[in-house]
């Protein structure tokens, strides 16, 4: 069995949308966010396709077979985000 971490992200027509009813542009979204992380355990990637609706309309899915289920009660950072300064931006 392989192990394949799926992170379904919101696309730009959904972005567009929220956007439409933001009264400000500070509180408008710039760029996609993910809005769900699931690790499957199946047989293979062709499998996990046909047998999962991973990406419905509107949105995409970014699939990475990973090694091992994250362990319990661990928290997932971002690469983006753990490339930051915890002190704030200098």
């Amino acid at each position: 069995m392989k192990i394949f971490k799926c992170v379904l992200w919101v696309s730009c027509n959904i972005l567009r949308e929220l956007n439409k009813d933001m009264p400000t542009k500070a509180t408008r979204y710039d760029e996609p966010f993910p809005i769900e992380t699931k690790y499957i355990e199946i047989e293979n990637y062709e499998k996990l396709l046909k047998t999962y609706n991973i990406a419905p309309k509107f949105f995409y899915c970014l699939i990475e077979e990973v090694d091992s289920l994250p362990k319990k009660d661990v928290m997932e950072v971002s690469r983006e985000s753990s490339k930051m300064n915890p002190k704030g931006s200098v």
